[in-house]
């Protein structure tokens, strides 16, 4: 039997926040997520937020990709410097991509998550391809 089956990726940035959008309603139970903004205004590196308020409170960032391109971490140190200058808190900060994650990747992560806690800030987290897929 052949290899896992593999969904295409969406056409269109709209398209890829559509499903992002979807996907974390559902996967985290929260009804109250919403698209933030819109292209041409000043969205702090956030595509999907949380306006009911809930706690922990969640932001999203939807990158299409390459799907064969690797998120760099210089990348993903710029959005996370972004979301710190919203006029809002968040607690947990979602980047998800139609590329692929790394150990570089992973080790940005957990280095920003320890100091951020550190700073009580909010967590960081990358949801790759491969992981949506699954989802």
């Amino acid at each position: 039997m052949g290899g896992p089956f593999r969904y295409k990726t969406p056409k269109s940035d709209d398209q890829f926040e559509e499903l992002c959008l979807d996907l974390l309603r559902v996967h985290f139970s929260l009804p109250g997520l919403q698209r933030y903004g819109r292209r041409g205004q000043r969205q702090y590196s956030i595509d999907i937020l949380d306006l009911e308020g809930a706690t922990p409170r969640l932001g999203a960032q939807c990158k299409a990709d390459d799907p064969n391109s690797v998120f760099e971490p210089k990348r993903l140190r710029d959005l996370v410097a972004d979301v710190q200058t919203a006029p809002f808190k968040i607690d947990r900060y979602i980047v998800l991509s139609t590329g692929k994650t790394s150990a570089r990747l992973q080790d940005a992560i957990a280095e920003i998550n320890s100091s951020h806690k550190a700073a009580e800030l909010f967590t960081v987290e990358f949801m790759g391809w491969d992981l949506i897929e699954r989802i």
